[in-house]
Parts: structure tokens; C-alpha cells; sequence
């Protein structure tokens, strides 16, 4: 509701507001994700979901600041897009833009693979410092980290473009 009144409208709003919008679940799966994490990690059983000791509230910190890595990286593209198309330049210097911002997002990426296992170590607590110690742990793993996470996502792209290329034949499919 308030949020129209705070952000103008087009790509800037959406990024933020679907990174919001994302907040709520992100704080309700921090219990799940210790617990599961802790059980992976540690074989421990036992804590409750409603559990807020402090390694919750550690995975909770380091999976916001994950996702806000993301939406930064994601705001100057989005805002490159708002912005571009109210002023009057060159086509070199709207595509030089596009650039810049392109290669935020993908330094955004990047750090966000590099600390990949920061909620792991939030969670099992072995370490005080999660960030700096998963940076320094992932520094010639980002090759396999990415091959882990395109196994992992790939049922989803999968799924995601079978459906876009569904709704292009029919286009009631695409409600």
C-alpha cells in the first residue's frame, strides 16, 4: 500500500517490491534452514522450529544480506531502465550504461556464489565470523558451486521455459 507513494513507478519498484515481498518468507524458512543445515551438518535432532536462539538469527542475517546482494545488483539495471528512456542520448552511451549495469548484476552474482556457504556456517556456528570466513573458504570452488547450483535449478529452468514455450503455441495457457 505504501510503497507505490515511496518508490516511482516501473523496473525500480518491482525489484524492490518482489525482493519484499520475498522478506516474510525469508525470515519464516531461517528455522527450517538452521535446523535442516544443523542436521546435515552436525546430526543434531531436537530444536524447535519457533526456536529463535542465536543461530537462527545468524542464518536469518547472512540469507537477507544474500538476497539484498541480489536485489543491489539487480536496482541498477532496473533503475538504468527506468532512467534511460527520459533522456535524449546517443545509442553507444545507453548501451555503454546497460553495460555497467549488466556487469553489476553479474558481480553481484559472483559474490553472492562466493559465500554460497555462509548459511551452512551461520548455522553449524563453528565459525564466529560466517562471511568473511565462507570468502576466504570458496576462493577456487566457484566453478563447482555453480555446477552444484545449475544441477539443483535446472528441473526449475526446465519447467519455467516449458511453460513459456507452451503458452507461445497456446495462448490461453498463458493465464
Amino acid at each position: 500500500r505504501y510503497l507505490p507513494l515511496l518508490l516511482p513507478p516501473g523496473w525500480a519498484r518491482s525489484e524492490v517490491s518482489s525482493w519484499a515481498g520475498s522478506l516474510p518468507q525469508t525470515v519464516l524458512l531461517a528455522p527450517v534452514w538452521t535446523a535442516l543445515l544443523r542436521f546435515v551438518i552436525l546430526r543434531e535432532e531436537g530444536r524447535h522450529y519457533l526456536a529463535w536462539y542465536y543461530r537462527v538469527r545468524r542464518v536469518l542475517l547472512v540469507t537477507v544480506i544474500l538476497s539484498a546482494i541480489l536485489m543491489a545488483g539487480g536496482m541498477l539495471f532496473a533503475l538504468s531502465l527506468d532512467v534511460l528512456p527520459r533522456f535524449r542520448i546517443r545509442r553507444v552511451v545507453a548501451l555503454a550504461v546497460l553495460a555497467v549495469a549488466f556487469g553489476a548484476r553479474m558481480v553481484s552474482w559472483w559474490l553472492v556464489m562466493r559465500l554460497a556457504i555462509v548459511p551452512a556456517l551461520a548455522a553449524a556456528g563453528t565459525r564466529r565470523y560466517a562471511i568473511d570466513t565462507a570468502f576466504a573458504f570458496t576462493r577456487r570452488w566457484i566453478g563447482t558451486i555453480f555446477g552444484v547450483k545449475l544441477i539443483i535449478y535446472s528441473p526449475l529452468f526446465v519447467l519455467v521455459g516449458g511453460l513459456r514455450l507452451a503458452a507461445g503455441f497456446r495462448p490461453d495457457l498463458q493465464a
